[in-house]
């Protein structure tokens, strides 16, 4: 009995044994692939590498006829450092090149010395201040030993707030009556006539309330005689006794009184210098007196 059991024990262990030795050369032979098979790994393998790649970089997309925008490269150089013996890597960028023309010397300077000192300074400059005015006029004064009463206009332009330059024109009201002027009748005679030209006028401190001016005027002018149209009654067969022309220069002095921002008035006192007149029984130096003006100012101050 007991050999029996021994018996069948052997049995049941060749039996353990050998399912043993084929499970283990199994798993052996499904570990061990054939080189196809190896082949086709490596290849999926690669295909899964790629893909990670493209998803790290993604390339542009290229549509129609559009070409590909090249990427800018960069030029790397390497230096060594003498201190520590470490190599470092330095980007250098490309900087686009600027084309000097050969200019000598002399002429760079003589070119920097005129734009800076002989550039032409004008009172109409880049950042100077324009404007204008029209004024009306009125002037007391003297002929011929009589007071006379004058109206007239000026105007001008404004450079800088410092200078007007303009025109201006005054005409002699006939009030004033002379006897002994036609010695031929017994009649009254009176003057009349006018004179204007062109005026240069200086302004000091224009911005404030009160500020001086300093016209100075010449040019031309008429002055005569004709009867006097009260006592004429068509007796005298020419009103006109005698006339003449002539020059003349008035300087003067003014105070400015800004009353609103395009409105002034001009105050002052001038003397008129003339030349070349000479009228029947009149001194040559009868239109030579002071003039006592207002003037009335509007426009861009």
């Amino acid at each position: 009995m007991y050999l029996s059991f021994i018996k069948k024990n052997t049995l049941i262990m060749k039996a353990l044994t050998t399912l043993l030795f084929v499970y283990l050369f199994s798993i052996v032979a499904y570990s061990q692939n054939t080189p196809e098979e190896s082949k086709e790994k490596e290849k999926d393998e690669q295909k899964t590498e790629k893909s990670d790649s493209d998803l790290d970089n993604p390339k542009e997309e290229v549509f129609g006829d559009e070409e590909p925008k090249e990427t800018p490269t960069e030029t790397k150089s390497f230096t060594l450092d003498a201190d520590d013996a470490v190599l470092e890597e330095k980007v250098v960028e490309k900087e686009p090149e600027i084309i000097k023309p050969d200019v000598p010397e002399s002429n760079t300077y003589h070119y920097n010395n005129y734009s800076r000192n002989d550039e032409i300074q004008t009172l109409a400059g880049k950042h100077s201040h324009h404007g204008g005015f029209g004024a009306i006029s009125f002037r007391a004064s003297e002929f011929n030993n009589k007071d006379i009463i004058m109206a007239g206009f000026r105007g001008g332009w404004i450079i800088s707030r410092a200078m007007a330059i303009g025109f201006e024109g005054h005409g002699v009201i006939p009030t004033a009556e002379y006897d002994n002027i036609d010695l031929s009748n017994s009649l009254t005679s009176r003057a009349i006539g006018g004179y204007g030209g062109m005026f240069l006028e200086p302004i000091i401190l224009s911005n404030k309330v009160v500020h001086v001016t300093f016209p100075v005027a010449a040019g031309a002018g008429w002055l005569g005689y004709i009867v006097d149209w009260e006592q004429n009654h068509n007796f005298y067969p020419n009103d006109l006794i005698d006339d003449d022309v002539f020059w003349y220069v008035e300087p003067g002095a003014a105070l400015e009184l800004n009353v609103a921002r395009n409105f002034r008035i001009n105050m002052g006192a001038s003397y008129r210098f003339t030349k070349d007149l000479e009228l029947i029984n009149t001194s040559t130096s009868a239109f030579d007196a002071w003039n006592y003006f207002l003037t009335l100012k509007f426009g861009s101050f």
